[in-house]
Formats: C-alpha cells, sequence, structure tokens
C-alpha cells in the first residue's frame, strides 16, 4: 500500500507539472524558463521580471509576476523570436555552445 501511494504520488507530481508547467514535465525551482534555440544567447524567462516588451505585442508588456504557464501562445523568445515550446525550465546552468 505504501508503494502504491509513493507512485501515485509521483504521478500526480507530473501531472500537475505538465498542466502548470507549460506542457513540460518539469519545473524549475525558480521559475526561470531558459530558450533552447540554437541561435539564441540564449534567454531566460524570469517570472520575477516579466516582458516589458514583448515581441508579438509590444503595447502589452508581461507583468512582473508572471509564471511562464500563463504567457500567450503566441508569446516568443525576445533576443531571437523562437515559440514558447522551445523553452526549458531553467535548473541553474546553460548548456555551453560552441
Amino acid at each position: 500500500m505504501m508503494a502504491r501511494r509513493g507512485v501515485l504520488g509521483l504521478l500526480i507530481a507530473v501531472l500537475a507539472g505538465t498542466v502548470l508547467g507549460g506542457g513540460h514535465p518539469a519545473a524549475s525551482a525558480s521559475g526561470i524558463w531558459v530558450c533552447t534555440d540554437n541561435d539564441c544567447q540564449p534567454y531566460r524567462y524570469d517570472p520575477a521580471v516579466g516582458d516589458p516588451h514583448p515581441l508579438v505585442h509590444p503595447d502589452r508588456p508581461i507583468a512582473p509576476g508572471t509564471p511562464f504557464a500563463r504567457l500567450p501562445e503566441t508569446w516568443r523568445c525576445p533576443l531571437c523570436g523562437a515559440p514558447k515550446p522551445q523553452f526549458e525550465p531553467f535548473m541553474g546552468s546553460v548548456r555551453q555552445r560552441g
């Protein structure tokens, strides 16, 4: 019975991460998401900052405190224009390119 509860808890956590984390099963503790486009620097979306100058609707800034999951589906990386699905939870280090 104890093992079943552990598996059920894990399943609930994964499903919650998928629904609340914008379709990605993992979520970073900081809430920061990083662009994975190879042409990007990479850009990190930080919900504490938001996005004051979004590419798609520059007249509608993303307010500080907005979690990644609440960004509009039309939102794009401000540096390279990559769509929202090209972001992954930031886990503390950015992969080196070169």
